[in-house]
């Protein structure tokens, strides 16, 4: 759990975005609900991290959570920005990619309508598979 959401943070989307989306799954959950459970619920002891199994070395504590921290913050400042309306929609580009950009471009973002914001189905997405490899012809 733990590297998967600093994996994800880092190579999805920033975590902000992301409990922006994931609370359409419950309306019982805000954004601003899933950021103070993660708060509370995010702490690692130097010797638990020592008993997870980690590619390496486990983490050290203190860097860890340092950066958890940061992201919460960066959380909280891009869940204050985002449209109240469009709570539990996916934020996107207008390519329709995960939105990526830091805080201190989102408000910009949402003025030039460069932010689309995706409302999730009951069965999901079917992934779309393109092959842009060159035909030839023979």
């Amino acid at each position: 759990m733990i590297s998967t959401c600093f994996t994800t943070h880092d190579k999805l989307q920033p975590l902000g975005y992301l409990v922006w989306a994931a609370c359409g799954k419950d309306p019982g959950f805000s954004p601003a609900s899933l950021l103070a459970e993660a708060g509370r619920s995010g702490r690692y002891s130097q010797p638990e991290l020592n008993e997870l199994a980690f590619e390496g070395s486990a983490p050290d504590a203190r860097d860890l959570g340092a950066k958890w921290h940061r992201m919460l913050s960066e959380a909280q400042t891009i869940v204050e920005a985002l449209p109240s309306h469009e709570s539990g929609k996916a934020v996107l580009d207008r390519q329709g990619a995960p939105y990526r950009q830091p805080p201190e471009t989102l408000n910009a973002d949402l003025q030039e309508h460069t932010v689309v914001f995706h409302e999730g189905r009951i069965g999901g997405v079917w992934p779309v598979f393109r092959d842009d490899r060159p035909r030839h012809s023979g």
